[in-house]
């Protein structure tokens, strides 16, 4: 008797465990998104799959979006981080943290202005101790940082995943590398020249330019002004190749990055210009009708009319009328957040609810 109680009791265990690991196994590939319940001290904040079921419970006060399978969540005044298709968590210990980029998280001890930053691991312990004034993250194997200098905001160098010093700190800021290349600013504040720099530390774009963003789609835009007037009138943007070269020729008075072949601009040297997007030869594809916008995704992009959102196709054409209170960018597997009414939903390209409106916070799946 007692055996057939063991072997009962062996069977219960094998099977519960096994259903479990199944469940498990399947929220490893589930893409989630993080949304806030409620409103007030006592709102619940967890995370939601595509159906807009709730598969992480909304026990806490703030959750982030997913990266590299692990969801920062805060409780009461301290940060941890969940795991994807797991029940181990990294418990709730940081003063703050921020995204997992290369197996490593940033996370600082407290909030206190002289709390540190250091990298975590994804078991939670300290790799590179908190010791930095601020941090970014690991890309291509190096991370920016920033320690306490004789200036307000300190400088900006770079370590390797042993804390080495790969680039001494003396940039007032610098972002991380990209196809080998890093963003970087000297001067600082309103009169701070921007440019690129190598791993090697030796400039690749000059620093030299009042305006400079991020290579999207092989090209940066630039602003070919001087000084602070410069920043903010005339017909001074263009665009960059990794070389250096101008391809599109400076003359647009706003520009930003390239996504799905196309790029926002406005025309000519008036600030308050209307929006429009160009090509890769800067020629217009969609003409300046518009007071606002955000770039494609997934070949859609949104405008702004009369305080509203709206929903455009690469051909300009409306998708849906603006209408929406507000949209986060990007679409990711082909949702977006989006407000109506108070309320966060999630629609889908053609700007139709897949999720109906119902969270006071949302963020975009992963």
């Amino acid at each position: 008797m007692n055996n057939l109680k063991r072997t009962l009791f062996f069977s219960l265990f094998c099977f519960l465990f096994l259903n479990k690991s199944i469940h498990l196994m399947g929220q490893e590939k589930l893409r989630l998104a993080p949304v806030q319940a409620g409103v007030g001290v006592s709102a619940g904040a967890g995370y939601i799959d595509e159906k807009g079921e709730m598969v992480v419970k909304a026990e806490y006060n703030e959750t982030m979006e997913f990266s590299e399978d692990f969801g920062g969540f805060r409780k009461s005044d301290k940060w941890g981080f969940v795991r994807r298709g797991s029940t181990k968590a990294i418990p709730p210990q940081y003063g703050m943290i921020r995204s997992f980029t290369e197996g490593l998280a940033p996370a600082r001890t407290g909030i206190a202005l002289e709390d540190g930053w250091g990298f975590i691991d994804t078991s939670g312990i300290y790799k590179i101790p908190p010791r930095y004034k601020d941090v970014g993250e690991f890309s291509e194997g190096l991370a920016n940082i920033c320690v306490p200098a004789h200036t307000v905001n300190g400088k900006w160098g770079f370590i390797d995943r042993y804390a080495n010093y790969v680039l001494e700190p003396q940039y007032e800021k610098a972002y991380p590398f990209q196809d080998g290349l890093a963003l970087v600013n000297q001067g600082g504040g309103m009169t701070g020249l921007w440019g690129y720099i190598r791993k090697t530390g030796e400039v690749a774009i000059p620093i030299i330019y009042i305006q400079l963003d991020h290579f999207h789609e092989g090209l940066a835009a630039v602003n070919t002004g001087k000084g602070i007037k410069g920043a903010t009138t005339g017909a001074k943007w263009g665009y960059l190749d990794k070389d250096g070269k101008m391809v599109i020729e400076p003359k647009f008075s706003g520009a930003r990055g390239f996504s799905n072949g196309l790029a926002a601009a406005k025309p000519g040297e008036n600030i308050m210009a209307l929006w429009g997007f160009i090509d890769v030869n800067g020629n217009w594809v969609i003409q300046p009708k518009f007071n606002e916008i955000k770039g494609f995704c997934e070949g859609v992009a949104a405008f702004r009319e009369r305080g509203k959102w709206g929903l455009i196709n690469t051909k300009g054409e409306v998708i849906h009328e603006a209408y929406f209170q507000e949209l986060i960018f990007p679409f990711t597997y082909g949702l977006i957040p989006a407000k109506e009414n108070g309320k966060w939903g999630y629609l889908d390209t053609q700007g139709k609810w897949v999720i109906k409106p119902q969270f006071f916070k949302a963020g975009v799946f992963r």
